[in-house]
């Protein structure tokens, strides 16, 4: 984990609205077994644990599921398809409430909630089949 609020590597500070937010969090593959946080003093500690908890989870994604990730950038899905950005958000956010002892209602009221009903290992699998990632 490093606390930056450098927006080459913290791309939680390129997110409209940023200014305003008192925890933001960025995982790149390119940094392998990095996730980079900052947050202010008008964080709470539960703000802070999910969110070095969702980065995490990002680079659980991307270790457990690269197969849908890695097809999923090679064929822009990231750049192009908010869908799956979202997808890829929500499926973050539900695997770190599945772990148990995280605030839910931190998780509801982040930028990137847990919007997916019936969340289960693999899901991120078949929302990414259904939007059209190629395997």
């Amino acid at each position: 984990m490093v606390p930056t609020d450098d927006p080459t590597l913290n791309c939680g500070f390129g997110a409209p609205g940023a200014e305003t937010f008192v925890y933001v969090g960025c995982y790149q593959a390119r940094y392998k077994d990095i996730v980079f946080v900052w947050w202010n003093d008008g964080s709470t500690e539960a703000q802070r644990k999910f969110l070095v908890a969702h980065e995490f989870s990002h680079w659980r994604q991307w270790n457990d599921h690269f197969a849908v990730m890695n097809a999923a950038s090679r064929q822009g899905f990231f750049t192009d398809s908010q869908a799956w950005r979202d997808a890829v958000e929500s499926d973050a956010s539900c695997r770190v409430l599945s772990w148990g002892g995280y605030s839910a209602d931190v998780v509801s009221s982040s930028s990137t909630p847990c919007t997916t009903d019936g969340w289960y290992e693999g899901w991120l699998v078949d929302a990414g089949v259904a939007l059209g990632v190629q395997l």
